[in-house]
């Protein structure tokens, strides 16, 4: 892939139904793995800079309330043990989206206001057009709840590094603000906290693969329950170069974590005020999911200025 922001200025406000239920599956999961010890990247002394993104109006400032709330199912506390996960409970985590990229590729992403979602930064880069569903938990059906939306307003970090994996966020305005209801809800952003310390409890969810090799990714939502690690044993994995302190890792031991397909998707993080997501699924080993490699997501609360400063997105809570 050439690196390259594609800006696009204008959105297509075009409802459809739930694409991966009306066709034969041909979305390939946009993954991105990272080599052991990839401190030996080596890095052009000349490196070409992405085209500049067109400056964006300055949004008002959104207070989205009731965020990280799951109505469908009231208040949950999971201790599940999406490889090595479990099948989610249909709609605990209403602000999860499924996006169809380019009518070729696959994400996951997070509402994270009535006209925003929250994804990675590869997952768009170089594309032209997504269609977003909502409320889904089998995206292999049309299911009632689900609303479908079609975009070309969305745009990468201005300074994502497909190298190293850096600033690896991206975000998708939708054509029309969205109806909460109680299956599809915002999650809350961080509201400035710090870091979470080793070994606190995180719940990444998506439609990824379920176990390494040939196959496909899952019917329906998944959810592994994982601790963080530090960044320390995530850099001595993959070196210096690629863990910078803008990534959240997790302990993947015995197999349990993210795999292709889960993409873009949310790190949840279970609070007294609701949920939050505290990460972005960035990358994995090239060794496979399950190799017990560490997982690395964006750190959310490194990016709350840029995400606001975009969309003016902020939480009241």
């Amino acid at each position: 892939m050439i690196p390259k922001i594609l800006v696009l200025l204008f959105l297509a406000a075009v409802v459809s139904s739930n694409p991966g239920a009306e066709q034969e599956w041909h979305w390939i999961p946009r993954t991105l793995t990272v080599d052991q010890h990839s401190k030996h990247i080596p890095i052009p002394r000349n490196v070409v800079k992405p085209k500049a993104q067109e400056p964006r109006p300055k949004p008002e400032r959104v207070f989205v309330d009731n965020c990280g709330t799951t109505p469908a199912v009231g208040r949950i506390h999971h201790d599940a043990k999406i490889v090595g996960g479990q099948e989610a409970t249909p709609h605990a985590y209403p602000w999860q989206v499924a996006i169809y990229i380019d009518d070729a590729y696959f994400c996951g992403g997070s509402l994270i206001s009535s006209e925003w979602v929250l994804t990675a930064g590869h997952c768009l880069y170089e594309s032209q057009s997504v269609e977003v569903v909502l409320g889904a938990h089998n995206i292999r059906e049309a299911e009632a709840t689900q609303v479908t939306l079609s975009s070309t307003d969305f745009f990468t970090h201005e300074d994502y590094n497909p190298t190293l994996v850096h600033n690896d966020i991206a975000l998708i305005h939708l054509p029309r603000a969205v109806e909460f209801n109680d299956y599809i809800q915002p999650v809350c952003l961080p509201a400035g906290e710090s870091d979470l310390p080793e070994g606190t409890s995180v719940t990444p969810t998506g439609w990824g693969k379920t176990h390494d090799g040939i196959g496909t990714i899952s019917d329906t939502l998944n959810e592994v329950t994982v601790q963080t690690t530090t960044d320390e044993i995530c850099a001595d994995y993959y070196g210096n170069l690629v863990i910078n302190g803008d990534q959240i890792c997790i302990d993947t031991t015995g197999g349990h974590g993210t795999c292709n397909g889960d993409s873009g998707g949310p790190l949840n993080y279970n609070t007294v005020g609701g949920w939050q997501t505290r990460g972005i699924t960035s990358f994995g080993s090239s060794a496979g999911c399950e190799s017990g490699a560490p997982g690395a997501f964006t750190q959310v609360t490194h990016f709350l200025d840029w995400i606001e400063s975009n969309t003016g997105v902020t939480n009241s809570k």
